[in-house]
């Protein structure tokens, strides 16, 4: 589990708070946007093609329409999790970098634990939306 800090707590118990549905779906979008941000910079360091947001999480994407606190707020401490099982690697990656040491096996190694993770994420993500109601 992540160790969360006091404010990212009180930004999601605020969000809930305020009614803030849309302040949480803000925060699991922004969530997302680092967690394909990191997906990238792992395939670059491994050699591999790069992935689109839409490729990424476009079976998703349409779940997440009509956000609901509790959900969005799952799948965010969720992202963050895998953010943080993947934070020793990649500073581990980070220091064979910076001693020019070549780091595509370690990162391709990482890369793959994250598309395990992602796509644990993504079925997730694609089953809660066939059970959360609809925002039309």
């Amino acid at each position: 589990m992540t160790a969360h800090q006091p404010d990212q707590i009180r930004t999601m118990q605020q969000a809930a708070a305020d009614g803030g549905g849309a302040r949480a779906h803000t925060i699991l979008h922004d969530e997302l946007e680092a967690l394909f941000e990191l997906s990238n910079q792992l395939a670059r360091s491994a050699g591999l093609a790069e992935e689109s947001f839409q490729d990424m999480f476009g079976e998703a994407l349409p779940g997440l329409n009509g956000p609901t606190d509790a959900v969005d707020e799952g799948l965010v401490l969720l992202i963050q999790d895998i953010r943080a099982m993947l934070s020793p690697g990649m500073s581990a990656l980070h220091t064979l970098a910076s001693r020019g040491a070549p780091c595509s096996v370690p990162a391709l190694a990482l890369w793959r634990e994250l598309y395990a993770a992602r796509a644990a994420l993504i079925e997730t993500m694609v089953s809660l939306a066939r059970v959360r109601p609809s925002s039309s």
